[in-house]
C-alpha cells in the first residue's frame, strides 16, 4: 500500500495521537495532517488533497456532519470516517446516510486499522465500478451511433411486436421508426411469405438464429419492396428478443432481373442464329453429300462407304444444332404455353442425351399458367432445363421425370431422376453451380427452391411459385 494522505479533524492534540499510534501499531504508512476548524479542513482538502479524512463529531467551532458534507462536496469519492468518543444511533444513521463510509468509537479504537482499509477498498470497487459504468455508457453511445447510421433496417421485437426501429428500418418499411413501435412485425410482411417468416421463426427459437434470406415486405401504402434479411435472439431490455437486420435489394433485383432478360435475349438470338444459319448450312451441306453419296453408290466406288460416314456425321450434327437452338431459344412460352415447353424439353432430352424422360402436366394449371409473363416463365422454364442437363450430365440417371402440379394457391415444378444422387454439400464445381443458379432463378421470381438428394437415390428438384 502506497503512503496515505490522512487529514485528521481533531480538536484535541493527545487523541490525534492515538489516532496516529494505532495506524502505525497496525502497519500502516502515512502522512497525517490535524486541522480543528472549519476554514483549515477546507484549505486542506483542496490544497493537500487527503486520500482519507479522520473526523471527530463534536468539535468547539465546527461538526462532523458538516464536514462530512464539506468533503463529499469536494470529492464525492473520497473515504470520511467518523473517530469519536461516542455517537448516538439516529447521528450514525444520518452519518452513514450522508456518506460517511463508517465510526470507530475511541475507546474501541483498535478498529481504526481494518475500518480505514475497508473504506478504501470500498473506493476502489466505486472507482472500477464507475470506470466500468463509464466504459459501459461509451460502448452504448457507440452502439447507439452505429445503428442509427447503419444504412441496414434494424428492428427489435418480442413475441412478434416491435420494441425498436432505425431510421434505416422506417425508411425501408415507408413510415417513421417512431410508428413502427408497437406495430406487430407480421403487418409489415406480404401474406403469401408469412407461413415462411413463422418457419423462420421457429428455427430461429431452436438454433438461436436465421442465416440471411430473402423475403417481401408491405409498406403501409400498400406497396412491396424485396428484402434481406437475418435474424438473431438477444437479451433487450431484461429479457430475450429477436434482433432482425433488413436490406432493400428491390432496385438489386430489378437489375439482375433485367440482366438475365437481357441474356436470355441474347441466349434467343444465338439459338436463333444456330438454326437460320449453321444449322441450313449443315442441312445444305447434309443434301450434297447424301447427293455424292449416292452418286459413289451407282458407281461402285470404293468410296462409298467414306461418303456414307460424312452423311451420317452431318445427319448427327443437323440433329444436335437443332438441339442445341431450342435450348437456348425454345418455343415461345407465352404463345404456345409452358406445358409444351416441357413438353419439347422432354422430347429434346431423349433425342439429344438418349435417356428416357417423361413430361406430366396438371390440367387445373391451365388458367393460372396462362397469366404468367414472359420473363416469369421463362425462369420456370429454365430452371426446368437446368435441372434436367444437371441430371443427364452428371446423375447417370436412367429415367428423368417433368411434373408441374397446381397445390396450395401454388405452382409446383418437380424434376426428378434415379441417379446417384449425392451428399447435400459436397456437389461437384459445375453441378453445384448449376443448383446456385436454380435457386439464384427462383429468387428473382419470388419463388422457393427445395432440392432433395442422397447417395444412390436419386434428386428431386422442386420449385414452388405462389400465385
Amino acid at each position: 500500500m502506497k503512503q496515505l494522505r490522512i487529514l485528521i479533524l481533531e480538536d484535541l492534540e493527545a487523541d490525534a495521537e492515538l489516532v496516529k499510534r494505532q495506524l502505525v501499531k497496525a502497519g500502516i504508512e502515512f502522512e497525517a495532517c490535524r486541522v480543528e476548524g472549519r476554514a483549515e479542513f477546507l484549505q486542506a482538502l483542496s490544497e493537500w488533497r487527503p486520500d482519507i479524512i479522520l473526523a471527530d463529531y463534536s468539535l468547539p467551532s465546527f461538526d462532523g456532519l458538516s464536514a462530512l458534507r464539506a468533503a463529499k462536496a469536494h470529492d464525492t469519492d473520497i473515504p470520511f470516517i467518523f473517530v469519536s468518543g461516542a455517537l448516538p444511533e439516529d447521528v450514525a444513521i444520518d452519518a452513514v446516510r450522508e456518506g460517511a463510509d463508517d465510526y470507530v468509537f475511541k475507546d474501541r479504537i483498535a478498529r481504526l486499522a481494518p475500518s480505514l482499509s475497508g473504506a478504501l477498498e470500498k473506493r476502489e470497487e466505486r472507482r472500477k465500478r464507475r470506470l466500468a459504468e463509464d466504459e459501459l455508457r461509451q460502448t452504448e453511445e457507440r452502439y447507439r451511433h452505429l445503428v442509427e447510421l447503419s444504412p441496414d433496417g434494424i428492428l427489435v421485437y418480442r413475441n412478434s411486436l416491435i420494441l425498436f426501429a432505425n431510421k434505416a428500418a422506417g425508411e425501408i418499411l415507408g413510415t417513421d421508426p417512431e410508428e413502427l413501435v408497437g406495430h406487430n412485425v407480421y403487418d409489415f410482411i406480404e401474406t403469401n411469405y408469412q407461413a415462411l417468416a413463422s418457419q423462420r421463426m421457429k428455427r430461429l427459437d431452436e438454433y438461436g438464429f436465421v442465416p440471411l434470406v430473402e423475403t417481401v415486405c408491405r409498406r403501409p401504402d400498400g406497396t412491396s419492396i424485396q428484402v434481406e434479411a437475418t435474424s438473431v435472439h438477444i437479451p433487450y431490455q431484461g429479457g430475450q428478443a429477436v434482433l432482425s437486420i433488413i436490406r432493400d435489394v428491390s432496385e438489386k433485383k430489378r437489375l439482375e432481373r433485367e440482366i438475365l432478360e437481357i441474356s436470355g435475349r441474347e441466349q434467343r438470338r444465338i439459338g436463333q442464329d444456330l438454326h437460320d444459319t449453321v444449322g441450313q448450312n449443315l442441312a445444305g451441306a447434309g443434301f450434297l453429300a447424301k447427293a455424292l453419296e449416292q452418286k459413289l453408290t451407282r458407281q461402285a466406288s470404293p468410296l462409298t462407304p467414306d461418303a456414307t460416314k460424312v452423311v451420317s456425321l452431318i445427319t448427327q450434327s443437323v440433329s444436335q444444332t437443332r438441339a442445341l437452338s431450342r435450348g437456348l431459344c425454345p418455343v415461345d412460352i407465352v404463345a404456345n404455353g409452358l406445358r409444351l415447353a416441357f413438353a419439347e424439353l422432354a422430347t429434346n432430352t431423349r433425342e439429344f442425351f438418349g435417356i428416357p424422360c417423361s413430361y406430366e402436366g396438371d390440367a387445373r394449371c391451365s388458367n393460372t399458367l396462362d397469366g404468367l409473363d414472359q420473363t416469369t416463365a421463362t425462369h420456370l422454364y429454365h430452371i426446368a432445363l437446368e435441372a434436367v442437363n444437371n441430371a443427364a450430365r452428371h446423375s447417370r440417371a436412367t429415367r428423368i421425370e417433368i411434373r408441374l402440379t397446381c397445390e396450395n394457391d401454388a405452382h409446383i415444378l418437380t424434376v426428378e431422376d434415379n441417379g446417384v444422387g449425392f451428399v447435400e454439400g459436397e456437389t461437384q464445381d459445375q453441378q453445384g453451380m448449376g443448383l446456385r443458379i436454380l435457386d439464384y432463378r427462383a429468387r428473382i421470381i419470388g419463388a422457393s427452391l427445395q432440392v432433395v438428394s442422397k447417395p444412390g437415390k436419386g434428386t428431386i428438384v422442386q420449385c414452388t411459385l405462389r400465385y
